[in-house]
């Protein structure tokens, strides 16, 4: 059973879709073979001022992408590297069993897009 902060993600996911001009753009997991995460990523100032997520996945994993993203919005980048799965659980309100995956699912993503950041000298 999903808690209510769950279903209102679920229902009503923040920051759903891609961000056109995105400073990176994070993935994880196989696009068509099970749950797939893209996260986007604008910075400025070394904070994230926007953010955005795609997925291919089962309720939880949108909650997952929709809280991260939300999350995100304002924080530095080093409190964005900071971040584990266990943060998501918890800001939804524990997953039900056999939901698990879907945190480290946009973790992953966050941490790909995060990885091409510090490739961009100007963010």
């Amino acid at each position: 059973m999903y808690t209510p902060t769950t279903a209102d993600h679920f229902h009503h996911p923040r920051h759903a879709g891609p961000l056109a001009d995105a400073d990176a753009v994070g993935r994880n997991g196989t696009a068509g073979h099970g749950p797939y995460m893209v996260l986007y990523l604008r910075v400025e100032s070394e904070r994230i001022a926007q953010a955005g997520f795609q997925t291919y996945g089962c309720p939880a994993a949108i909650a997952s992408g929709s809280w991260l993203s939300e999350w995100l919005i304002g924080k530095s980048l080093q409190a964005a590297t900071e971040i584990v799965p266990a943060v998501i659980d918890a800001g939804l309100g524990g997953l039900p069993l056999g939901k698990e995956h879907c945190p480290p699912l946009a973790i992953g993503a966050l941490r790909d897009a995060l990885a091409q950041l510090k490739e961009k000298p100007s963010c």
